[in-house]
């Protein structure tokens, strides 16, 4: 239910903010209201409220009581996480503040990323949290990796030191090797956008798709390397939704391209990553497209300018803003989710 109530403060205080003047200051306002509400949830959540928590509790937990040289004997893959995870329980910070700090962090960073970047503050966070929010809270280890990683972005638009933004790239990796997917990123979006290179990355995509069984087993072969799990066969369920949204996004993008370059210069360094997401989306669901998560951000970016070129822009947004709720409504979870303090009274009544 807390997810439910999230997604309507978020769009009654989007349509507050619409009316108003859309000042700087009003837009900082809503995003910082969206930005603790959102951190909020994520963390006061309990520990089987949500994804891999209750592991990271256990490790945390365990951490405390730990020597350095033993617990990274059993924690040896992502040592930056770990890092942290040690140090911050070997200094008396209780779970839950832990958790609560690692979600305004996260969290925090999406929104400012949203703050630069996005043309339709509202209609982004509507696509973040009806698209990549569960992600966003709960894989902590990639979630951090993420985060960094748009800190990175954020840093070289200001000019910063490559070397600087090589070392957070670094810890990002170490927070979560995936992380490494940014380097599928960094050549793409050197791509000048016209028709030769949008064929290109549609062909990427489609051949994605065809060849589909070669790339899960080139990604496997990485994956091995880096010490992760290997994925033998697909999972099970597809992500069908998110995939056909994202080719129709991609489809749309193509359209829209020639008004992209012509009125929003500044993202079409963007123009690829949806291309890109709807590659990695061809290796299935499950654990492993995560690697599309990564991608997940410009998407939230690119969709209002890409809509934008459809006019009145105000119908086009609402309609579409309108189907990503419904779509949401209808499969989110409102049943497993509680908060950290409501854990007493449940195992009282398991009991």
């Amino acid at each position: 239910m807390p997810y439910i109530i999230n997604v309507a403060i978020t769009v009654v205080l989007g349509l507050l903010y619409n009316a108003s003047d859309k000042s700087e200051e009003n837009k900082k306002r809503y995003l910082i209201v969206i930005w603790i509400c959102l951190s909020l949830v994520a963390g006061l959540r309990g520990a089987y409220a949500l994804g891999d928590t209750e592991g990271y509790r256990s490790s945390y937990l365990r951490a405390a009581s730990m020597d350095f040289p033993t617990f990274f004997k059993t924690f040896k893959i992502d040592s930056g996480f770990y890092y942290l995870h040690w140090a911050c329980s070997k200094i008396g910070i209780p779970w839950q503040a832990y958790l609560l700090l690692i979600s305004f962090f996260v969290l925090g960073t999406f929104c400012y990323w949203i703050y630069e970047n996005s043309e339709d503050v509202v209609a982004s966070m509507i696509i973040f949290e009806a698209m990549f929010l569960t992600v966003w809270m709960g894989s902590l280890r990639q979630d951090v990796a993420m985060a960094l990683l748009l800190i990175a972005l954020m840093l070289e638009k200001r000019g910063v030191k490559k070397i600087f933004l090589i070392g957070i790239i670094v810890v990002a990796v170490l927070f979560h090797s995936t992380a490494l997917i940014v380097l599928v990123y960094i050549p793409l979006r050197m791509i000048p956008i016209n028709k030769i290179s949008v064929a290109f990355f549609a062909a990427f995509s489609v051949f994605a798709f065809v060849f589909r069984n070669n790339f899960l087993s080139g990604i496997n072969s990485i994956a091995s390397l880096l010490g992760r799990t290997t994925y033998e066969n697909f999972y099970k369920d597809n992500p069908t939704n998110l995939i056909f949204l994202t080719a129709v996004i991609a489809c749309l993008a193509i359209f829209s391209m020639s008004f992209i370059i012509e009125n929003y210069p500044q993202v079409e360094r963007y123009f690829c990553t949806i291309f890109i997401m709807l590659a990695f989306l061809a290796l299935g669901g499950g654990a492993i497209v995560r690697l599309a998560w990564y991608f997940g951000p410009f998407f939230c970016v690119m969709l209002p300018v890409i809509l934008k070129r459809f006019k009145p822009y105000g119908l086009a947004i609402s309609l579409a803003m309108g189907i990503l709720i419904i779509l949401y409504l209808r499969g989110v979870d409102t049943t497993t989710y509680y908060f950290f303090w409501n854990e007493t009274r449940m195992l009282l009544e398991g009991i």
